[in-house]
């Protein structure tokens, strides 16, 4: 258990020191009963909890025109929005060893940006890139954007 913004990247990054295999999915291809004995929704008081809405069976995929992070390291990727307002969501997509970075200023929900990369070669680099931006860092399923903002960047894999 740890903090995506924290832990995440150095994670992984250890992980594949070890020699071992890293994925990141929306729900592991594990037995039910394993998975609920190490994870569990985590309880709001006074609020009841409903699970995500839907995803793909197969996933989400980027769509081509997403940069990759490779191209995009070393550069500023928040031009504007102040410190309080960066978040940068992340996503798994169909493909286990890739993710999608949407850089997100709020209220407004704008994207700033949007990056692909793989798993093991970025992950940890866009981490502390975007946090050393001020931004916060957060994992999702499926981000808190509106359908149509989601649709610019994701289509169900096929």
């Amino acid at each position: 258990m740890g903090n995506v913004a924290e832990h995440l990247g150095t994670f992984v990054e250890r992980m594949v020191r070890e020699e071992t295999r890293v994925e990141l999915c929306i729900c592991p291809p594990l037995p039910r009963e394993l998975v609920e004995q190490y994870a569990s929704v985590p309880p709001y008081e006074g609020h009841e909890y409903e699970a995500p809405p839907g995803t793909p069976v197969r996933g989400m995929s980027a769509h081509a025109s997403v940069e990759d992070y490779s191209r995009l390291r070393g550069t500023m990727l928040w031009t504007e929005g102040d410190a309080t307002s960066r978040h940068t969501y992340l996503l798994p997509l169909s493909d286990s060893s890739e993710f999608l970075a949407l850089g997100v200023t709020l209220p407004s929900a704008e994207v700033v940006f949007a990056a692909k990369g793989l798993l093991v070669e970025n992950l940890g680099t866009l981490i502390r890139h975007v946090r050393d931006e001020q931004s916060f860092v957060e994992l999702y399923a499926r981000p808190p954007l509106p359908p149509e903002v989601l649709a610019r960047y994701l289509s169900p894999h096929s």
